[in-house]
């Protein structure tokens, strides 16, 4: 049985390191060494190259495995990483919006009223990212303190606010809510709110 020219070249190409042509020593030697014959011989020579084929398919195989995994993983990063900047774009508030933040209480329904006896104002913090030092809302157990609420005031402009109000009675109450995340990946929500009350009476 021959060996025929792509026996050759696969042999070459695995790196196989027995002789493939006849007219050499080290063919004979072999031949006599291993007591076979040229038909035997060139079975052997196939099963290695066969042998050789599936250990590199194999190696294929798990090269690409890992690259379907390494690119599933880089598609998910990318989804994360878009998600995370368009919730940092939405954050992301716009002077002429601060300012209407700001105003809202001059253009505000009272949340509670009676005719001519009182009315009843909520001003809901959920923003407290734009108060300038307020209460750090990453403790365990955040609290208001009188610098707190001061910039809560001031930010709202209520001082201005009140001036509509001359001569009347003003109650105010302050409320802090405070949730933790159920996962690690969600940030602590927190807020607050402020309730203005004016009565009709003078003072």
């Amino acid at each position: 049985m021959p060996i025929t020219k792509s026996l050759r070249e696969n042999v070459r190409y695995y790196g196989i390191t027995l002789p493939i042509d006849k007219r050499t020593k080290e063919y004979k030697e072999i031949i006599k060494t291993k007591n076979i014959d040229e038909k035997t011989y060139v079975k052997l020579l196939r099963t290695l190259v066969k042998q050789a084929k599936d250990k590199e398919q194999k190696k294929i195989k798990q090269i690409q495995k890992a690259t379907q995994t390494q690119i599933s993983r880089l598609e998910a990063q990318k989804e994360v990483t878009e998600v995370i900047q368009l919730k940092s774009k939405s954050k992301v508030i716009r002077p002429i919006q601060i300012k209407a933040i700001r105003n809202k209480l001059f253009y505000m329904k009272p949340s509670q009223s009676a005719w001519k006896s009182f009315q009843s104002y909520t001003i809901e913090n959920t923003r407290q990212e734009l108060i300038d030092e307020f209460y750090n809302a990453d403790t365990e157990n955040p609290t208001i303190t009188a610098i707190d609420i001061n910039n809560f005031l001031k930010f709202y402009k209520v001082d201005e606010f009140f001036l509509k109000y001359f001569n009347h009675k003003i109650w105010f109450s302050f409320k802090l809510l405070h949730q933790v995340a159920e996962t690690d990946s969600d940030r602590m929500k927190t807020s607050s709110s402020e309730k203005i009350k004016v009565s009709s009476k003078t003072s």
